[in-house]
């Protein structure tokens, strides 16, 4: 857990307002000194230090004003899995553990978002996050029903249909595992390797419009509750290839580790 600025030598302590002054954030000055951030701001009100305005960490505001490109449909499913939205702020958060921390600069580069990806610590758990401002793209993304809570009444967003397995892939990569396991099953021929494919959401609709896209283009998937949430299930090699051929139609962003598991199926 980050440590409080009382914890902090009265040296460090002294030289954490002059590193505001230099243009050091709050956010910085925290993961560096692996304190909190609400210390860092109680401490530099302590000393009497004047705020600078909040920067308007922004990005390309008409991203997803319509969904007519790979990329667009992809980070728009991965923020429906993994993205959280103020729109009090008109802000976005992503975060992501911390050896997927590339992901969220080409996340940066395609949306080109101008804040930085920043190291976090909460105990022995280490993430990366970026966070972005922007009234436009939190309006346009409710437009397609992404909203923070989710409502668990809205499914598939509407999009085009050539774009929906990129939709898929970046949810698959925000909210599904995949895996080979090898079985303990006995057959004529022995143990055997078994390829499996899991998509999680609190919303039964959605995955259910999921499997439903899926039916139509041949792919066997199945739905089903599990503890306190939902799973859309692939065990089957003859579905699960054409299920990763429809997610990775277009050569666009993805979860490297993921695809390369699918790969081996």
């Amino acid at each position: 857990m980050s440590r409080t600025t009382w914890k902090l030598s009265p040296d460090v302590r002294a030289l954490l307002p002059s590193l505001y002054e230099r243009g050091w954030t709050t956010a910085r000055i925290a993961a560096t000194y692996g304190v909190s951030q609400t210390g860092v701001i109680a401490l530099l009100r302590r000393r009497g230090i004047a705020f600078r305005p909040a920067a308007r960490l922004g990005c390309d505001d008409a991203f997803f004003r319509v969904i007519d490109a790979d990329a667009k449909a992809y980070w728009l499913g991965f923020l429906w899995a993994d993205g959280t939205v103020n729109a009090a702020r008109g802000a976005i958060v992503l975060s992501l553990q911390t050896q997927d921390g590339e992901h969220l600069e080409r996340l940066r580069r395609s949306l080109r978002v101008r804040s930085r990806v920043a190291a976090y610590r909460y105990g022995t758990h280490t993430f990366s996050r970026v966070v972005w401002t922007s009234r436009e793209m939190v309006a346009d993304l409710a437009r397609y029903g992404l909203s923070t809570p989710r409502d668990p009444a809205i499914g598939l967003p509407l999009i085009p249909a050539e774009w929906l397995g990129s939709f898929v892939r970046g949810y698959f990569d925000g909210d599904g595992t995949a895996g080979i396991y090898r079985t303990t099953a006995r057959t004529p021929y022995g143990p055997y390797k078994r390829p499996s494919l899991r998509i999680v959401s609190r919303s039964k609709r959605l995955l259910d419009d999921v499997a439903a896209a899926c039916r139509e283009r041949g792919i066997g998937v199945r739905t089903r509750p599990h503890k306190t949430i939902f799973q859309l299930e692939c065990d089957a090699r003859r579905h699960i290839i054409p299920l990763r051929d429809w997610m990775y139609a277009h050569a666009g962003p993805c979860l490297h580790r993921k695809r390369a598991i699918l790969r081996r199926v």
